[in-house]
C-alpha cells in the first residue's frame, strides 16, 4: 500500500524525543586510546607468533605448531599425538600446512605495520557527524524533489532496524527546510507493489531509500535485481556514507540509481591500507608489505591474521548507533581487540571506550574465527538502541510491532481508539480525527 506522509509526520512528532534522547542516554564511542596503544604493543612484542621457520626447526617446534594446527582444523585426528610424518601428510592433503605455516612465520613483519594501518585508517563518526551530513543530503534532496511529480519513500524491513530510524532523522531534517511538499509525498515498503505501481503511472517519480550507510551494497542490490521496473522513476541511495564496492555494484542499474553529492564514498579496507603503505614505504619493500597486507586479508582457514579478521572488501567505520556485522566491516576486531598465537589462547582488549566489558561467549573465540557476528541485541557495543527490545516506537499512544513494517504499522495503529479521562472528549476527538485523516491510496 501506499501510505500519505502525513501518517509519517503525526509518528515523527510522537517520536521525536526519543530519537534524540536514547542516543544521549548511551554516550560516545571513540577508540580507546589506552587500550589501542597497549593492543599495539601487544601484537608488535609478543614473540609467540614471532619465530621464524628457521628458529623453528632449531628449535624443534615445527612438529608442535604443525600438529596444533592440524587439530584445530580436523579435531578427529591425533587424538594423540602422531608422528610428524603422519601430520605433513595430513597436512599437505589439507591445507599444505607446513608450507603455509612457514610463509606467514616469516611474514612476521605484517603484524609490526597492521596497528599503525588499522589507526589511520579507522573512521569513528560521532552522532553530530551524522546528523551534520544527514541535514546537508536533505537540503540536496528538497532540491531535486522539485523535478517529480511524486516522492517515494520506500522503507523496508523490520520497525526495529536501522533505515526506519534514520527515515525519521531525514524527515525531521527535511521538515526543518521548510519546503518540503507534502502533498506528493508518500511512504511504501513493498519492494513488488512499487514495482506495480510504476506500470500504473506515467508521473516522473523520485524513490528514496534511506539508512545510515551501504558498505558492499548487497542488501539493496538483493531488493533491486529480483524486480523489473517499467516507467518513469529514479532511484536515490540517501545514506550518509557509501563503500566503493557499493558503487561499483550500483553500476549496472545506471542510469536509474543516484546517490548524492554530499554522501562520503569510503574505500575498502585494503585499497585504504595501500595508500598508507605507499605514503610511508618505497620500492622493494613498499612492494613486500602490500602483498603482505592483501595476502593478510585474503588468507586461508589457517592463517594468524584471522585474529585481524580483515577481508579486502570491508569498510573501516563504525558509528557511536552501530558497528556494523564481520561481514561489512571490521567487527570483530574493534569489539574484541584480538590478537594472534600459537599457544591455543585468546587474548583480548577491547578498543573502543564504553566497550570495557566483553560479552563472555566472545572472550576467546576472536583470534581463530575470522567470522564473529556478534547479534545479540542486548549486548552489542555500540548499544544498537534502537533494536532493543525495550525501546518502542508508538502511534497514536500504541507501541508499535517491531517485527512489522512500518506502513502497515502505521496504518493499523491509527484506526485504535485510545482512552480518555471523559467520554465527551474522546467523542470529540474521534469526530476531529475522522476529519482530519488522510485517505490511504491502495
Amino acid at each position: 500500500m501506499k501510505l500519505p506522509i502525513e501518517y509519517c509526520l503525526l509518528f515523527y512528532e510522537e517520536n521525536k524525543k526519543r530519537l534524540y534522547m536514547s542516543y544521549d542516554e548511551i554516550g560516545s564511542y571513540s577508540l580507546n586510546e589506552t587500550n589501542f596503544n597497549q593492543w599495539k604493543k601487544n601484537i608488535q612484542e609478543d614473540k609467540q607468533y614471532r619465530l621464524t621457520c628457521s628458529e623453528l626447526e632449531t628449535n624443534g617446534k615445527l612438529e608442535d605448531v604443525a600438529h596444533t594446527y592440524t587439530k584445530r582444523i580436523n579435531p578427529y585426528s591425533g587424538r594423540t599425538k602422531p608422528k610428524y610424518s603422519k601430520v605433513e601428510r595430513l597436512a599437505r592433503r589439507k591445507f599444505n600446512i607446513t608450507d603455509y605455516l612457514c610463509d606467514e612465520y616469516d611474514n612476521n613483519d605484517i603484524y609490526d605495520i597492521f596497528p599503525d594501518i588499522f589507526l589511520n585508517v579507522l573512521k569513528y563518526v560521532p552522532f553530530n557527524e551524522m546528523m551534520d551530513k544527514i541535514s546537508i543530503i536533505s537540503q540536496e534532496i528538497i532540491q531535486r524533489m522539485a523535478d517529480y511529480d511524486e516522492v517515494i519513500f520506500f522503507v523496508d524491513d523490520a520497525v526495529k532496524k536501522s533505515n526506519t530510524w534514520i527515515f525519521l532523522l531525514f524527515l525531521g531534517e527535511l521538515l526543518k527546510t521548510g519546503h518540503l511538499d507534502k502533498d506528493k509525498c508518500f511512504l511504501m515498503c513493498d519492494i513488488n507493489y512499487i514495482a506495480e505501481y510504476l506500470t500504473q503511472t506515467d508521473n516522473d517519480i523520485m524513490i528514496l531509500q534511506m539508512d545510515d550507510m551501504s558498505y558492499s551494497g548487497s542488501q539493496i542490490d538483493n531488493v533491486l535485481s529480483n524486480i523489473t521496473f517499467t516507467g518513469y522513476f529514479d532511484w536515490y541511495i540517501c545514506v550518509t556514507f557509501l563503500g566503493e564496492t557499493a558503487v561499483a555494484l550500483f553500476d549496472k542499474y545506471s542510469p536509474n540509481i543516484y546517490y548524492f553529492e554530499n554522501t562520503e564514498v569510503l574505500r575498502t579496507f585494503i585499497n585504504q591500507g595501500i595508500d598508507y603503505l605507499k605514503i610511508n614505504y618505497a620500492g622493494d619493500q613498499l612492494k613486500t608489505l602490500t602483498d603482505k597486507l592483501i595476502s593478510t586479508c585474503n588468507s586461508s582457514p589457517l592463517s594468524y591474521a584471522q585474529a585481524f579478521g580483515c577481508e579486502n572488501t570491508h569498510i573501516p567505520i563504525y558509528f557511536d548507533h552501530k558497528l556494523a556485522d564481520q561481514y561489512s566491516s571490521l567487527q570483530k576486531l574493534i569489539y574484541t581487540g584480538s590478537w594472534p598465537t600459537i599457544k591455543g589462547k585468546c587474548y583480548n582488549l577491547p578498543l573502543l571506550n564504553n566497550c570495557s566489558v566483553l560479552w563472555s561467549p566472545y572472550n576467546n573465540v576472536g583470534c581463530y574465527k575470522k567470522y564473529v557476528d556478534i547479534e545479540n541485541q542486548n549486548e552489542t557495543c555500540p548499544k544498537t538502541f534502537y533494536k532493543r527490545p525495550g525501546f518502542k516506537y508508538s502511534f497514536n499512544g500504541v507501541p508499535l510491532d517491531r517485527d512489522n513494517n512500518l506502513v502497515n504499522e502505521l496504518f493499523h495503529k491509527s484506526k485504535v481508539k485510545t482512552k480518555s479521562k471523559s467520554k465527551s472528549k474522546s467523542k470529540s476527538k474521534s469526530k476531529s480525527k475522522s476529519k482530519s485523516k488522510s485517505k490511504l491510496v491502495d
